[in-house]
């Protein structure tokens, strides 16, 4: 290892672990994936990336100390590293620290990592940091640590489930964000059209404005 590895962390910043270790990511996109990965391995890092490709995880949970996910992109694009990680989070039942890089506040974040993970205990070191933060705060969560700049991702159970989409949500929005016509996907999953319509109704009205979409 170099001998960064052996600095203290800087003021302010929040200590996950003695042991870097073994950084676990889930980028947006190639461009992500290559400069984070830069970042780490400059700094003698471990990575492993969380998903074979750009819609399967990487098989069975990785043994890393902490993830960083970046949700960024298009929303089609956020609701899918959302699922990603939630599946992720599911799979391994731990408390992982992980944080998200995001570029604007989603009420509705919380509330459908809940119902993905079905554990609010999966979700207790979960934090968020603003994507366009200072490369050095890039640098502290490769370290292990939080930057001052980063909020823990918080919520009330009893109203984040109400605010947050559940499973089916997700999945129908995702597949009308594809392009995917409810008749088609009624034939496709065997659901009925009033069920799916309902289901992209109030996964929509969840989202927000922002979709677009009515």
């Amino acid at each position: 290892m170099t001998d960064d590895l052996h600095q203290r962390p800087g003021e302010g910043r929040n200590v996950l672990t003695l042991c870097p270790g073994r950084v676990g990511l889930l980028p947006d996109c190639r461009y992500t994936q290559a400069g984070l990965e830069s970042l780490a391995r400059a700094r003698g890092l471990s990575v492993h990336l969380l998903t074979q490709d750009a819609h399967t995880l990487a098989g069975p949970p990785a043994p890393v100390s902490r993830a960083i996910c970046h949700l960024g992109g298009d929303l089609a694009g956020r609701l899918a590293q959302v699922a990603r990680l939630g599946e992720y989070l599911q799979t391994r039942g731990d408390i992982l620290p992980v944080t998200l890089l995001i570029r604007e506040p989603m009420p509705w974040l919380y509330g459908t990592l809940l119902h993905l993970t079905g554990r609010p205990q999966s979700l207790k070191a979960v934090w968020t940091l603003d994507a366009r933060s200072p490369l050095a705060d890039i640098v502290d969560l490769m370290w292990g640590t939080f930057p001052s700049g980063a909020h823990p991702l918080r919520g009330r159970e009893s109203y984040t489930l109400a605010s947050g989409l559940t499973r089916r949500e997700l999945t129908v929005v995702r597949a009308v964000l594809a392009g995917e016509r409810i008749r088609d996907m009624a034939q496709r999953t065997g659901l009925s059209v009033s069920a799916l319509y309902a289901q992209r109704h109030h996964g929509l009205r969840k989202l927000g404005p922002e979709t677009g979409l009515r």
